[in-house]
């Protein structure tokens, strides 16, 4: 699955931005990139190999996680299913958050100006699925992750069955993995605007969860509308 933003970024012949230092002048200036670290850790499990209620707990557990660290100051920037993990212990399911070689600490002003874009494409905001978001002119704010969490669960809700993946899935989701930004960005718009599901919905694995999926989907087709007026209105 091509979906990594740096793959994204060569094909739209963007450049790596540069960053000042702190204090520093434009002599200062140094290229923005990462840097690998290896961490070791137990093993987990994949939290889409989870079903039902156990899932929607996992998940739940690891957005309350995202929202603690965010509210803490420290930002993850890099949300998809492969890091959203869980534990079973003492016959209880905890969610895990994992992979945080991307996370930013917001109060040291070097490692971010606000506008970076990272994240994996088939679960990213709309908003950051263009490319004034990977040249950083899109500012990124909690509620691009709180819509990463939603993608997440549709995308499990709606493409695993019995905690595997459909083959193939429904070509709305199937353009999320196609490695283009701008078909995964239409997809998504498209789902919004269906009138239900349809075919397009959940895998007979899921009954209560249909229903939040559904839900889910609604409320970002709302919020979406109501940042679309509010910039609309600015504009006037």
């Amino acid at each position: 699955m091509l979906a990594n933003v740096t793959t994204r970024r060569r094909e739209l012949g963007i450049p790596l931005r540069k960053r000042r230092l702190l204090g520093g002048d434009e002599k200062s200036e140094v290229k923005v990139f990462c840097v690998l670290r290896m961490i070791a850790t137990e093993r987990l499990q994949p939290l889409q190999t989870l079903t039902r209620t156990n899932f929607v707990t996992a998940w739940f557990q690891c957005a309350e996680v995202h929202y603690l660290n965010w509210r803490n100051n420290i930002h993850h920037k890099d949300l998809s299913l492969n890091n959203l993990m869980y534990r079973e212990r003492d016959g209880s399911i905890c969610g895990v958050m994992n992979d945080w070689y991307l996370a930013v600490d917001v109060l040291h002003p070097q490692t971010r100006t606000g506008s970076e874009v990272t994240g994996t494409t088939p679960f990213m905001a709309i908003d950051l699925l263009q490319k004034e978001a990977l040249c950083g002119k899109v500012q990124y704010f909690y509620h691009h992750d709180l819509e990463a969490f939603m993608w997440i669960f549709i995308w499990v809700v709606c493409c695993y069955e019995d905690g595997k993946r459909r083959k193939p899935v429904h070509e709305l989701y199937d353009s999320w993995i196609s490695g283009n930004m701008l078909r995964c960005r239409m997809s998504k718009l498209a789902i919004l605007d269906l009138e239900v599901f349809g075919d397009a919905g959940p895998t007979s694995t899921w009954t209560a969860e249909s229903w939040l999926a559904e839900d889910i989907r609604i409320q970002l087709r709302r919020t979406r509308n109501i940042r679309r007026e509010k910039n609309s209105a600015w504009r006037r």
